[in-house]
């Protein structure tokens, strides 16, 4: 199965994805599936059509004291504002937890890996998100690359869209043909073979979230 796990929607306040549009782009470009993943927020999920030929992991983008961190194969939202009790919260519903753009320097909300204890990280993350396509630098993703090594941790990528446009142009790769069996795969402790295929996006994109932020605000 060929997956986006990074998207968000108009709900996370700096996108204007609609979720119906969203589905119509990621099949365009032959996925299979992509995550939801809104700045804390899941009032996408119901947003989006029945399709029994395409798939959608429920997830979020939480902001906590020491960055993002994304949950997957949820049930239903995360509150805490703590880094571990915001990943507890995911591990509570059977969820998978990811740390995303793990080594971009240039975003404030960037996992605070150095102030983060090693052996929790290995014990309690699921995957590492090597592969962003809205990282500015390439460099940022070989240094995630490396993490995702030390740690023994999954490898998994996202486009991190917040345009149509940018729908796909980082997709992981599983060899797997259901949701059920990609969550039984990221929940294993010795990491799976994925395939990343991964294109950074053009840096305007994040001009695009500057203005929908503003409009948000307006």
């Amino acid at each position: 199965m060929i997956i986006d796990l990074h998207i968000h929607t108009k709900y996370s306040g700096d996108s204007s994805n609609d979720p119906v549009e969203l589905v119509k782009a990621a099949k365009a470009k032959g996925l299979d599936g992509i995550a939801v993943t809104d700045h804390d927020s899941v009032k996408a999920w119901e947003h989006f059509p029945e399709d029994d030929d395409f798939t959608i992991i429920q997830g979020i983008e939480r902001t906590t004291d020491h960055g993002s961190v994304i949950g997957l194969f949820l049930t239903e939202g995360i509150e805490a504002r703590g880094f571990w009790e915001a990943v507890e919260e995911i591990k509570s519903q059977d969820g998978i937890v990811v740390l995303p753009h793990p080594c971009d320097a240039l975003r404030r909300d960037t996992p605070k890996i150095g102030s983060l204890d090693e052996s929790l990280l290995r014990a309690r993350v699921d995957a590492v998100e090597v592969f962003n396509s809205r990282c500015v630098l390439g460099q940022f993703n070989e240094n995630a690359e490396k993490l995702a090594a030390d740690l023994g941790r999954h490898r998994v990528g996202g486009s991190d869209a917040h345009t149509l446009g940018e729908v796909g142009n980082t997709r992981t790769l599983f060899d797997c043909d259901s949701l059920n069996e990609i969550h039984i795969q990221l929940k294993r402790r010795a990491p799976i073979n994925t395939v990343i295929q991964g294109s950074l996006s053009s840096r305007l994109v994040h001009l695009s979230s500057f203005l929908n932020r503003m409009k948000g605000k307006e």
